[in-house]
Parts: C-alpha cells; sequence; structure tokens
C-alpha cells in the first residue's frame, strides 16, 4: 500500500513538472506565431526572429550580417526599436539579438533530437514581410548541420523557427531551392543545436 502511495505521488509530481514546463515554454500554434517578429533589415527588407527568453532573438544571420566572417553589420528594427546584434556564426546561417519587447510572450525550448524522415514539422514566418503564417511540411532529408524540408517559404520568413510537433526548435529557416524567385517545394534549415551552443556560449 505505502509503495502504491508512492507511485502514485511520483507520478502527481511528473505530470504537474510538465504542465509547468508547459506553461513556461511556447506549446501551441498561436503562441509560436506571437513568440515570432518580423524584422526590417535596413530598413527595407524584411525577415523574421523568434523569441529565446529574456531580451534575446534567434534568427538567421544573412538577415542581421553579409554572409562571411568580415561582413557588413545591418541596421535591424522590430517594432520601430533597433535591435543590438550579439553574436552570429562564421559556419551557420545563425544569429542572435537583444530587442526588449513588452509584449506578454513564451521563449521557445529547443528540442533534444530531430525528427525523423517524412515526419511532420512547423515554422513560423513573415511572407513577403506582410503577412505571418503558420505553415506545415516534412523532413525531407538530413545533413550535419542542415534540415532539407518541404514547408512553405517565401523572401521574409528566414530568420523564423522551424519547429517539431511539440513546438520545439529543430531550426532557422535559412533558405529556398528556387528557379524563379518563388517556393518550388524545397526549405533548407540551419539547425537548431547550433543556435542553442551559442546561446549557452553567452552564459
Amino acid at each position: 500500500m505505502r509503495a502504491l502511495i508512492v507511485l502514485c505521488l511520483c507520478g502527481f509530481l511528473v505530470c504537474c513538472q510538465s504542465i509547468e514546463n508547459n506553461s513556461r515554454y511556447v506549446s501551441t500554434a498561436s503562441e509560436a506565431m506571437a513568440s515570432t517578429e518580423q524584422i526590417i533589415i535596413n530598413g527595407q527588407g524584411s525577415g523574421s526572429a523568434f523569441y529565446l527568453g529574456g531580451d534575446l532573438w534567434g534568427t538567421a544571420k544573412h538577415c542581421v550580417q553579409e554572409m562571411r566572417p568580415d561582413g557588413m553589420f545591418y541596421n535591424i528594427t522590430m517594432n520601430g526599436v533597433e535591435c543590438e546584434i550579439i553574436v552570429t556564426s562564421n559556419k551557420h546561417d545563425i544569429a542572435i539579438f537583444r530587442v526588449k519587447t513588452d509584449k506578454k510572450i513564451k521563449p521557445f525550448r529547443f528540442a533534444s533530437s530531430y525528427p525523423g524522415l517524412s515526419e511532420v514539422i512547423f515554422s513560423c514566418g513573415w511572407h513577403f514581410g506582410y503577412e505571418e503564417t503558420f505553415s506545415v511540411g516534412y523532413v525531407a532529408k538530413h545533413y550535419n548541420d542542415v534540415l532539407v524540408h518541404t514547408i512553405p517559404m517565401n523572401g521574409g520568413c528566414s530568420g523564423g523557427p522551424t519547429l517539431n510537433t511539440s513546438f520545439e526548435i529543430i531550426g532557422v529557416n535559412s533558405a529556398i531551392l528556387t528557379m524563379h524567385g518563388g517556393w518550388n517545394g524545397v526549405s533548407y534549415s540551419a539547425k537548431g543545436h547550433n543556435l542553442l551552443k551559442l546561446l549557452r556560449g553567452l552564459k
């Protein structure tokens, strides 16, 4: 009887911990969209970024800096506020910047593993800087640092989060394979573990 009570208490504590984690981090599509923002690049172009907690945001490197180690940094604003670029990667299309927000939003949590081939994944992004959407696709291929998938993306979606079905970060929207400038069925995301390394390096 005592053993049964202990097991029940352990199960209750695990359940409570799970509820607490879900309430702290993004756990729905609407929360994912709320925690993804549009960024304005040099007053003209646009991209996307997602909330990491505190004042920190993740995005694609090419949204904030020319894609070379000594590349020029762009002027980035979010909701009219200038962003401070904290760190970019010399090897991967990922970056972290700082900007305060008054919105009551939740940070994204990083996934501990990657979905397998043909598994469903999600993304948020600002298509052409005009419309934010929550989009669905499938994992098509894995490289060491890049995830190939079928989530529809257009200009402005770069820098948005690529998510598993638990709404955890598995990548950063990076590029599309295109012949005419529009989306043709193949998209690429920089894998999330490299962004997590950058984030941990700040602490």
